[in-house]
């Protein structure tokens, strides 16, 4: 049977089995969610690299902070063994030392 000249019947186009419905412009769901986890994966990727940068920032700040209270500490041990000295032995340096500016 042939249909009526003044009808038009479009062949039906047979369904594919790996395109998902809701393509928009060419581009189907299946590659927007993997342009989605791409740029998720960047992101976290970003948050990642930045805490690990941080970590190793706070490292290096603790490692001098470390340098600094060993100098300070033996600074205050040679400033506490200069005051065990007494008074006599220091009057006798600025003592001496006023005599020698005076030759």
């Amino acid at each position: 049977m042939q249909p009526d000249s003044g009808t038009e019947t479009s062949p039906k186009r047979p369904l594919s089995v790996g395109k998902k419905s809701g393509s928009r412009n060419g581009v189907h769901s299946s590659e927007t969610s993997t342009i989605a986890r791409l740029a998720f994966l960047v992101m976290l990727m970003l948050v990642v690299s930045f805490f690990a940068f941080y970590t190793i920032y706070w490292i290096v700040r603790c490692i001098h902070f470390i340098g600094a209270m060993r100098k300070l500490d033996t600074r205050r041990d040679s400033i506490i063994a200069v005051g065990q000295l007494g008074n006599s032995v220091l009057s006798f340096n600025v003592v001496s030392n006023s005599m020698l500016l005076r030759s």
